[in-house]
């Protein structure tokens, strides 16, 4: 007797569309499949995989464009960032993704993110030396009109929200500067790109959990079940615009805390 199923493509669909993600929609989606529980269609991580991008593709559609983490920490491992080969490393599915034809890729050698659709390369190549700064991906996809959605695991996980967290200056994150290697057509370049660091206090541990129990609560994202989990779905400017706000009136709001003094940081920073 086969095993009993939790959810199919067709009930993923359906998720996806009570989450809000419409036809033409640009979609950042952080996944975790095997949380859904048990695919109708099979157990194997490439039918796991499969399922996935179909059911992303038929929602978008042809005018919509699907964005994946597909993060490698290169430069600050010490290893040559190449975009056309460096496997991602969070994640079966994404490096699934990562591999597919005409898939564009970012430069940025610590946080690369992929793209399938009509605005991939719009929103991803070019970008600034900055991982969530100006004129980063991040900055790109927050005025975009897109939305930022997660899978099988809770909002806090987007790391939409450190973007968030730059722009607002927040006290427990600092700019830090890498320098490395990118390989770029055939040739290795050095360059330097900053990246939003967090000091090693316990302090300043993200806490992204209040944030985005609060915007659920605020009626800004919708939640949508599919198998043993659910898709969450939120407007990336309604997303920033409600954060910003959060951390104006409490600039501590997405770290665990208590807060520390400049002195604690500056002196974590520096080692």
């Amino acid at each position: 007797m086969a095993a009993a199923s939790d959810y199919s493509q067709a009930d993923l669909e359906r998720a996806l569309r009570q989450a809000g993600i419409v036809a033409g929609d640009a979609a950042l989606v952080h996944v975790s499949m095997g949380r859904l529980g048990r695919p109708a269609e099979g157990m194997s991580m490439d039918v796991m995989n499969r399922i996935c991008l179909d059911a992303f593709r038929n929602v978008l559609g042809p005018a919509g464009t699907l964005f994946i983490p597909t993060y490698t920490y290169s430069l600050g491992k010490g290893d040559v960032y190449d975009p056309a080969t460096t496997p991602s490393t969070v994640g079966a599915f994404t490096e699934f993704f990562r591999l597919l034809p005409d898939v564009v890729r970012s430069r940025d050698p610590m946080l690369a993110t992929a793209g399938l659709g009509p605005r991939a390369a719009e929103l991803l190549q070019g970008v600034a030396p900055s991982c969530y700064g100006r004129g980063s991906f991040f900055d790109r996809f927050n005025g975009s009109g897109g939305k930022v959605c997660t899978l099988g695991i809770d909002l806090h996980w987007a790391t939409f929200r450190h973007h968030i967290e730059e722009m607002a200056g927040v006290p427990f994150r600092r700019p830090k500067k890498f320098k490395g290697k990118i390989l770029v057509g055939g040739a290795v370049q050095e360059e330097e790109w900053t990246y939003f660091a967090a000091p090693f206090l316990p302090n300043c541990e993200p806490n992204g959990q209040p944030l985005a129990t609060a915007i659920k609560t605020a009626g800004l994202a919708k939640e949508a079940p599919v198998g043993r989990s659910s898709v969450i779905a939120v407007g990336a400017k309604d997303y920033f615009d409600y954060a910003m706000a959060a951390l104006k009136r409490d600039p501590w709001f997405t770290a665990k805390g208590p807060a520390c003094s400049e002195a604690e940081i500056a002196a974590a920073m520096s080692k």
